[in-house]
């Protein structure tokens, strides 16, 4: 079953999609991370939104790098973050871009606690919706 299925177009298991490590066996451990980038009152289309995976805190060790993905028209963007571990409770680390003009994300945004469970056949979802303060 797919957590987001309003927002994603294509809720399958192809593992070719951006933000879905493609290496990742089936014994992994996933979550999803979703919801809207605003710049400040409207959608920020285009942006760049990608994650880092942090065992336990978020000063943790790294354990995964997930690739970028863009928000749609509307703002919203969709990652599957899948690891090669056991379940656990992480730290997601969320990068959002919008410049493009340095080699650091415009905003990196906190998310701990997240649980990541089995993959197949489960996994928990986490909306988190992001507003920038610049253009």
């Amino acid at each position: 079953m797919c957590a987001a299925a309003l927002l994603c177009a294509a809720c399958d298991n192809d593992r070719s999609r951006p933000g879905l490590e493609p290496s990742v066996a089936t014994d992994s451990a996933s979550t999803i991370v979703y919801g809207r980038v605003w710049h400040i009152d409207h959608p920020a289309v285009g942006v760049r939104v990608g994650a880092t995976v942090r065992r336990q805190d978020c000063t943790g060790s790294q354990i995964a790098r997930i690739p970028w993905t863009h928000t749609d028209e509307l703002g919203v963007y969709r990652l599957e973050l899948a690891v090669e571990s056991e379940p656990f409770r992480g730290c997601v680390l969320l990068d959002v871009d919008a410049t493009l003009d340095t080699l650091l994300p415009d905003t990196i945004v906190l998310l701990p606690d997240v649980r990541f469970r089995p993959f197949p056949p489960t996994r928990d979802s986490v909306r988190k919706d992001v507003t920038l303060l610049r253009p």
